[in-house]
């Protein structure tokens, strides 16, 4: 089933597809990208296969028309050979004559691979390696002059410069007679090659060599220990860093608890100085209603008191003219 498996419409898996249906439809037809009959019993099926007899077809031996035959020739595949190929193809399992044993594998062994360290050749190389490079120039001058005499149409320069050389002091521990030429190429001439690893053999085990690996060594172990040192400075600068930030960072958080604590003590403040301003106005307000009540109470004994008094002076009027009035006068 080679359709896309998104698609919102139509059948995307044969499962799909009804096997009983005898006609499929159009839509059905282009969901399977074509006509493809789901039963042996499908009578275009059927059709198909009697033309194929009328015809002198040989027996379909497919997946889908012999299974266990197919089966039976992938799990012996390793077997098959150009002698049995025909019959594993043609014959049933049981007419196949005795099967060979699997092919032994044989690991094929690979060559070894060369990182060869890149170099242009264009610049001159440090300390001994330049001045092997030139020494392996000079020895081919003389290889070169002693073979062509004077019957060179080139220059020696052609065949080996010392670009070519330069790349070989660059990579002169991993030369050998085997993987020189894929580093300066096969325009060689008769010897050169044998001569040109025999040299770089004999300059290698030469003291001023060792004495330059030594002081590479020494150099490589210097720029490890700066690296180190540089390293450990640098972890350094960032522990001061980051234990610089860590202070900076507690101080703020403790400049912000204070503050914190301090706008709290301030609401505090202003809180207990309101309740005691609320409570000296509610005592005022209680001492003024109190006042206020005292007076009324004052004011009304006070015009009791007046009225009592006013009323005793009227008795004292009236008795006072009474008594100084002759009561016959009261009666005539």
């Amino acid at each position: 089933m080679f359709v896309e498996p998104t698609r919102k419409n139509g059948k995307n898996f044969i499962s799909e597809l009804d096997a009983n249906v005898k006609s499929p439809n159009d839509d059905d037809k282009m969901d399977a990208l074509g006509y493809i009959p789901l039963s042996v019993e499908d009578p275009n099926y059927q059709k198909e296969v009697e033309q194929e007899k009328q015809k002198g077809f040989p027996k379909c031996t497919c997946l889908d028309c012999e299974p266990e035959s197919s089966q039976w020739v992938m799990d012996n595949f390793k077997r098959m050979t150009t002698d049995n190929c025909n019959s594993f193809i043609s014959d049933s399992p049981k007419d196949i004559a005795i099967l060979n044993p699997p092919s032994e594998v044989h690991p094929v062994e690979k060559e070894d691979i060369v990182y060869w360290v890149p170099e242009s050749g264009q610049k001159p190389l440090k300390d001994i390696l330049e001045k092997m490079a030139q020494e392996l120039v000079k020895n081919f001058d003389k290889l070169f002059y002693n073979q062509m005499k004077d019957h060179a149409a080139y220059p020696p320069s052609v065949y080996f410069s010392i670009t070519q050389a330069r790349k070989i002091g660059k990579n002169v521990e991993k030369i050998t007679s085997g993987n020189i030429q894929k580093l300066i190429g096969l325009n060689t001439i008769p010897g050169q090659m044998v001569m040109l690893v025999k040299d770089v053999k004999s300059l290698c085990s030469g003291e001023i060599y060792n004495n330059f690996l030594i002081l590479e060594e020494k150099r490589k172990n210097e720029i490890i220990r700066n690296a180190h040192r540089l390293c450990m400075e640098k972890e350094d600068e960032d522990n001061k860093k980051n234990e610089a930030r860590r202070t900076a960072w507690e101080a703020a958080a403790l400049k912000k608890a204070e503050t914190s604590a301090g706008v709290a003590a301030n609401a505090e403040r202003k809180r207990v100085a309101s309740e005691a301003r609320s409570t000296a106005n509610k005592k005022k307000q209680a001492k003024k209603e109190s006042d206020m009540a005292k007076l009324q109470e004052l004011k009304a004994q006070a015009h009791n008191n007046q009225t009592l008094a006013s009323t005793s002076d009227q008795a004292s009027t009236s008795r006072a003219v009474n008594e100084s009035i002759d009561p016959s006068l009261f009666h005539s």
